[in-house]
């Protein structure tokens, strides 16, 4: 098996990237930090004697054309891609970003990821155990007044998803879009929650794991679902007056 993971570098990246290798996948790993590619290549390669390969750089100027020629040539033609990178800014949103950032949040979050994915499909659906994951966050589950261009580019990535989803309906390529809790990250260091953090490790062996099955707004971890109906099903007067 051969998988391509952009945003490998860190989080629930650089977890997934260790437990495919440890599964047995060739890996070609894309982000925006070469040191850090580099050294979880040697490591990788080290641990689990995987063919690990990389490129560094920033998806918002990569060509999806571009990215899959140089998986072909450095791995092979791919059997999973994993579209993990996310952008956000938790502390400011609306009249607080510039249009830069505004734009920034939308190319990181949907269109980069729309354009690589579309670019690998001919080989996914070549792949006896093709796969396509996208990552989302527990943030899409509610509009709310923080977050907001964050969450509604992952919610149109989602939506994406969906259709790509009933679009490949009847061919081996599985499509799965996973809503993710708050994880134990750089992001979130020092960042105090009324819910616990989840290790990055432990998302990344129920993704893995969830390889061979279609899915589309699955979260992880999993009773992340019902606290998120919950909040779904406040009223709306309660919910506008929770500054949240």
């Amino acid at each position: 098996m051969k998988s391509v993971i952009i945003g490998a570098s860190a989080g629930l990246g650089r977890a997934l990237a260790e437990e495919l290798a440890r599964h047995g996948h060739d890996l070609f790993l894309v982000a925006s930090d070469p040191r850090d590619l580099s050294a979880i290549r040697s490591d990788l390669r080290i641990r689990y004697s995987s063919r690990v390969e990389y490129h560094a750089g920033d998806i918002r100027a990569l060509s999806g054309a571009e990215l899959r020629s140089m998986c072909n040539s450095k791995i092979g033609k791919a059997d999973c891609l994993f579209l993990v990178s996310g952008q956000s800014d938790l502390d400011r949103d609306f009249e607080k970003l510039s249009e830069d950032e505004i734009t920034r949040l939308v190319e990181v979050n949907f269109s980069a990821p729309v354009r690589i994915a579309t670019a690998f499909l001919p080989d996914l659906l070549e792949s006896r155990n093709g796969a396509l994951v996208g990552i989302g966050s527990v943030a899409q589950s509610r509009p709310r007044s923080k977050n907001t261009v964050y969450a509604a580019s992952k919610s149109a990535l989602e939506f994406f998803f969906s259709g790509l989803s009933q679009r490949l309906h009847g061919t081996k390529c599985r499509i799965q879009y996973y809503r993710v809790g708050y994880m134990k990250t750089g992001m979130t260091f020092g960042r105090r929650s009324m819910v616990p953090y989840a290790a990055p490790a432990k998302v990344a062996r129920r993704i893995v794991q969830g390889l061979k099955k279609d899915g589309i707004g699955v979260y992880v971890p999993r009773w992340w679902g019902a606290l998120m109906l919950a909040y779904k099903l406040l009223p709306g007067f309660i919910f506008r007056r929770l500054k949240i």
